[in-house]
């Protein structure tokens, strides 16, 4: 991802009309004018379309992770916390939300491709696979059964939340009840210890931080 001025204006520039009308309807052309430049800049920077769209993703991601990091700021730092933060920062990004959907409104086949560049959910399984090592989280169900449970909450909430009534939706505590409903599945009976407390906040505040991608 880029660092400087120009090249964030471009990536900004491309993910306003990325989110408006998607990928299939998005041109270079128009990013190009939304941004204030040459459609050859562009191609300075970005060998081809899908280059800097995949990019934009990159870019968003890495917004999002910020976001959870501030969040979960310098209380403790547990999976119940990490899931809420998780919830809110995909509201808040559209195009992430749309990547864990799969959405071929709005990515069309950029979502194949991100996933072939790495943007994927591989580094949630590995925190889990890592709290499970430790006897952090209950052990008693498989990991795909808890991957299942987590992938199936995330994705239902976001995919179920158009369809419900405004008047019916929680939208002030979703985060609070998809995160608690996770959480009761992941838990494990026994309350961890001050040391095991300290460990699960070690590893949360890794995967926070870490190069891999939100679920």
């Amino acid at each position: 991802m880029p660092d400087d001025a120009l090249g964030e204006r471009i990536l900004a520039a491309a993910a306003e009309q990325l989110t408006r009308y998607g990928y299939a309807k998005t041109t270079l052309d128009a990013v190009a004018r939304a941004a204030g430049v040459a459609k050859g800049t562009l191609y300075l920077r970005w060998r081809t379309r899908e280059d800097l769209f995949v990019a934009v993703l990159r870019r968003e991601r890495a917004a999002m992770q910020a976001e959870i990091v501030a969040e979960l700021g310098t209380g403790p730092a547990d999976l119940r916390s990490l899931l809420a933060a998780q919830v809110r920062a995909s509201c808040r990004r559209h195009l992430m939300s749309a990547l864990m959907l799969r959405d071929a409104e709005v990515l069309g086949g950029l979502a194949r491709a991100a996933e072939e560049r790495g943007l994927s959910n591989t580094g949630f399984v590995g925190y889990l696979m890592g709290l499970r090592e430790q006897g952090l989280i209950d052990t008693e169900r498989s990991l795909a059964e808890q991957v299942t449970v987590v992938s199936s909450m995330f994705i239902g909430y976001f995919a179920s939340t158009p369809m419900i009534p405004p008047s019916l939706r929680a939208d002030g505590c979703a985060a609070e009840i998809v995160a608690e409903t996770i959480h009761r599945m992941l838990v494990r009976r026994e309350p961890l210890t001050p040391a095991e407390e300290a460990a699960l906040d070690a590893a949360t505040r890794a995967y926070a931080t870490s190069k891999e991608d939100r679920p």
